[in-house]
C-alpha cells in the first residue's frame, strides 16, 4: 500500500507538556510518509528542550524553526510552509486536541472531491467559550468578507495541497489572515467532521485579546465591508440630520418651540465631528495596512535549528 506523503506544520507555544504526545501520535500513523515542521513562536517555557530531544528520536522527520520574536500562530504557520517537502500539508495545534489520525479522513475527502483545501469540523468542540464564540463569528463573517459561499466552518485543522502552501509561503506573514489567503486562492474548499479531544494540560495560550485581533484582521485585511458599512451609516445619519433640521426650520418659521441658538449649533457641530472622525479612523486603518504591506519585507528572524530535507525533494 502506498503511503500518503504528508507534512504536519505545527506552531509551538507553551506546549512543553503536550508536544511530545502530539509528535508520538503522528509517528504511530502506519500509512503516512510523514514529516513535521515545528515552529517555536518564541515560547517562554522549556519546549525548546523538548523539541531538541524529539529531534534525536526522529532526526530524519523533524524540521525545527525557532522564531526570535513572538509573531502569532498564523504568521508561524506561514513561515513553516517554506520548509514543507510533501504533497499534502496539514496544520494542527500543539495542545493534543487534534488527533492526527483524523487527517486520513480529510485526505480521502480531498482526493474524492478534488478539493485544494479541506477543513476539519469538530464534532464536539472542547475549546473555551471565547474561542468557540470567535470561531462562530469568523465563520459567519467569512461568508461576506472572504466569499465563503459554501459556508465552510473555518477551524485550525486544515489539509492543503502543496501548490497552495507554496503560494502562501511567498506572502507577507504580517497582519495576514491565513484563511483569507486560502479563499482568495481557490473555491475548491471542503470540510470533514472530525473528533476533538480535551486539552492534555487544561491550559490555553488563547485569550480574548488575541481572538479579537484575529477577528479584526479578518474583517479589515480581506474586505471593505467595514468601510462600506460606515459610509452607509453616515448616509443614514445625514438623512436623519436633514429631517431634524427641516423640522426645526418649520418650527422656527411658525415661531413654535424654537431651540436656543447655542444648543442647536453645538449639537450640529458635535454630530458632524463625530461622523468625520469615525470615517477618518476607518480610512486611517486601511491606509496603515496598505503602508505596512508595502514596507514589509517579511523579515521574521528565524533560527533554523534542524532541517531534515531540502525543498527540491518535494514529492509530487
Amino acid at each position: 500500500m502506498n503511503k500518503y506523503p504528508l507534512s504536519f506544520v505545527i506552531p509551538v507555544y507553551r506546549s512543553e507538556n503536550t508536544i511530545e504526545k502530539v509528535v508520538s501520535g503522528i509517528s504511530n500513523l502506519d500509512n503516512i510518509d510523514w514529516e513535521i515542521i515545528l515552529i517555536n513562536d518564541n515560547s517562554p517555557d522549556n519546549v525548546d528542550k523538548k523539541i531538541r530531544e524529539l529531534i534525536k528520536q526522529y532526526p530524519e522527520r523533524i524540521t525545527y524553526l525557532q522564531l526570535r520574536k513572538n509573531c502569532g500562530q498564523q504568521a508561524a504557520i506561514i513561515c513553516g510552509f517554506k520548509y514543507v517537502t510533501k504533497k499534502y500539508v496539514a496544520t494542527i495545534d500543539d495542545d493534543g486536541q487534534n488527533p492526527p489520525v483524523e487527517i486520513l479522513k480529510m485526505i480521502k475527502a480531498m482526493n474524492e472531491n478534488d478539493y485544494d483545501v479541506v477543513y476539519g469540523v469538530f464534532r464536539n468542540k472542547k475549546h473555551s467559550f471565547f474561542r468557540n464564540l470567535s470561531s462562530k463569528m469568523n465563520s459567519l463573517i467569512s461568508i461576506v468578507t472572504i466569499n465563503n459561499k459554501n459556508k465552510i466552518s473555518i477551524s485550525n485543522v486544515r489539509l492543503l495541497k502543496n501548490n497552495i502552501t507554496d503560494f502562501i509561503s511567498c506572502t507577507s506573514a504580517k497582519n495576514n489572515y491565513f484563511d483569507g489567503l486560502i479563499f482568495s486562492l481557490t473555491d475548491h474548499v471542503g470540510q470533514v467532521v472530525i473528533e476533538h479531544k480535551e486539552r492534555i494540560d487544561n491550559t490555553s495560550s488563547y485569550n480574548l485579546g488575541k481572538l479579537i485581533k484575529v477577528w479584526i484582521n479578518h474583517i479589515i485585511g480581506y474586505s471593505n465591508v467595514l468601510i462600506k458599512s460606515v459610509i452607509f451609516a453616515s448616509f443614514l445619519i445625514s438623512i436623519v440630520s436633514f429631517i431634524v433640521g427641516l423640522i426645526y426650520l418649520l418650527l422656527t418659521i411658525n415661531n413654535q418651540g424654537r431651540p436656543s441658538g447655542w444648543l442647536s449649533t453645538y449639537l450640529t457641530i458635535t454630530l458632524l465631528f463625530c461622523m468625520m472622525f469615525l470615517i477618518l479612523g476607518i480610512i486611517s486603518e486601511y491606509i496603515g495596512r496598505i503602508y505596512s504591506k508595502i514596507t514589509d519585507n517579511n523579515t521574521q528572524i528565524i533560527n533554523p535549528i534542524h532541517i531534515h530535507a531540502q525543498k527540491d525533494n518535494k514529492n509530487t
